[in-house]
């Protein structure tokens, strides 16, 4: 008896569009650059097997105003703007928002072609993800994150 493997599709979305999504979850993966946080977005597009669309985004440990972590937890429902310097909150409190993500499409080994997250907007329409208005442009490649969000 073999190991009997199908062929499947990875459907890409349209890069720079809006999809509603649910935070599943956030694990730490380890880097070139440290330490960073993985947020694992569940959308309602399904793949070739029915299944719904999990993309991954990465973005640094810190969580500095205006980097991405900030915005992405202000997006995601937590008041982070209203906190001190040295506060801290619960990053997994935030596991089952709701959200829309901008969808960035990244090429990895062998020109593969994969979507991943942009960034991350509140979940209702015409609401920033907080009073630093539009989020500045990141990385297409997420698996890098820019020098402003490297822990050391």
């Amino acid at each position: 008896m073999g190991l009997r493997v199908e062929i499947t599709d990875y459907p890409l979305l349209d890069s720079g569009e809006m999809y509603p999504g649910k935070l599943l979850g956030i694990t730490v993966k380890d880097g070139r650059y440290g330490p960073s946080y993985q947020f694992i977005i569940e959308l309602d597009e399904l793949d070739s097997k029915g299944e719904k669309l999990q993309i991954n985004g990465l973005c640094g440990t810190d969580c500095k105003p205006g980097n991405k972590l900030f915005r992405w937890a202000i997006a995601l429902g937590m008041n982070v703007e209203s906190m001190k310097v040295g506060a801290s909150f619960d990053l997994e409190s935030l596991v089952g928002n709701g959200c829309r993500i901008q969808i960035g499409i990244s090429e990895g080994k062998g020109n593969a072609k994969y979507n991943n997250i942009k960034d991350i907007f509140s979940e209702k329409k015409g609401t920033s993800e907080g009073s630093l208005g539009a989020a500045s442009e990141t990385s297409a490649d997420s698996s890098e994150p820019p020098a402003d969000e490297i822990s050391f």
